[in-house]
């Protein structure tokens, strides 16, 4: 183990493992928006006062996940012709270092919510699918085999959600969204028919926010194009309804304070323009907090910070 990851390994402990809660807690306030920009490169965006700040430098960067005491990020990065592969840095871009050299290729990471592991999908000794690893990028254990991504742990520890693709198709063509306890066992479909991806769960553990794609969804502005929307289900499946209504959305993530969920979608006014907004998760209008900008830069992946309380935890070099 290097002196980096020890440190990533150190300062989570110390910092974020807490036990994990016996019901879902909101983790606490609202804080920036991490964003994979056009130029694959990781920034933050404040939603309050619109700062806007690069933590990468691209292009190969995107995919952030926040550490659960907002102090890390963990992102995919791609150099040339490379494998994705993960990595973890400081919330402001300092001490990016890989954090799970034994994989082939690693997705998006799923934090859990005491800091102790995360859950990784990727491909490590010839298997896809859903691994455990240690916060140092050690002890990683098959849960669950198949073309697994978007992992995301409940609030609570105790359910992980994930998109797979079935049997017979191509990775763009089909993908259903299933919820199992954090093992990997008892798990349970709870889409099928069309393509939904990355799903993130609410701050208490009602609800998934997930990026879908059906027959049928249009966009005026965009005629033709393949259109996503950012929809809300139950973790039981029940529920569904959407948040978003025409244009291409992208990937959504809830208020860590709850109550909203963020995406990005592209603008009615047309030109290829990523927006990011905000709606309420009760039925409700959505609030654009970049329409009135003059931007070099487009908005996708999202993930929004958490802000709790307590010490938080810092890579160290070393």
């Amino acid at each position: 183990m290097t002196g980096r990851r020890h440190a990533i390994l150190v300062a989570l402990v110390a910092g974020v493992a807490a036990p994990p809660a016996a019901h879902a807690q909101v983790p606490g306030a609202d804080g920036l928006l991490a964003y994979t920009s056009n130029g694959l490169a990781i920034r933050t965006l404040d939603p309050a006062t619109g700062a806007d700040v690069p933590l990468t430098a691209g292009p190969g960067d995107s995919n952030p996940r926040w550490s659960p005491d907002g102090a890390l990020i963990a992102f995919q990065r791609q150099v040339g012709a490379a494998p994705e592969a993960l990595w973890v840095m400081n919330a402001d871009g300092t001490d990016q270092v890989p954090l799970a050299p034994s994989f082939t290729w690693a997705g998006p990471a799923a934090w859990a919510p005491d800091g102790t592991y995360l859950l990784v999908a990727g491909r490590r000794a010839g298997s896809d699918g859903l691994f455990r690893v240690l916060p140092d990028g050690s002890g990683a254990t098959l849960l669950v085999r198949g073309r697994i991504s978007g992992p995301a742990l409940s609030p609570d520890g105790r359910r992980v959600a994930y998109s797979r693709v079935p049997a017979g198709f191509d990775d763009d063509a089909r993908t259903e969204l299933w919820v199992a306890a954090a093992d990997g066992s008892g798990r349970r479909r709870i889409t099928s028919g069309g393509y939904d991806i990355a799903p993130d769960w609410s701050p208490d553990g009602s609800l998934l926010a997930y990026r879908a794609r059906r027959a049928g969804f249009t966009c005026p502005a965009y005629p033709g194009s393949v259109v996503e929307q950012v929809r809300l289900i139950r973790p039981d499946g029940g529920g569904r309804r959407k948040v978003t209504d025409g244009c291409e959305a992208g990937v959504p993530t809830f208020a860590p304070a709850g109550g909203r969920v963020a995406y990005s979608q592209l603008s009615p006014a047309g030109g290829l323009r990523l927006d990011v907004y905000v709606a309420p998760t009760a039925p409700g209008a959505a609030t654009c907090l970049t329409c009135a900008r003059v931007l070099g830069d487009a908005f996708a992946t999202l993930a929004w910070q958490p802000l709790p309380r307590g010490p938080r935890g810092r890579v160290r070099a070393g």
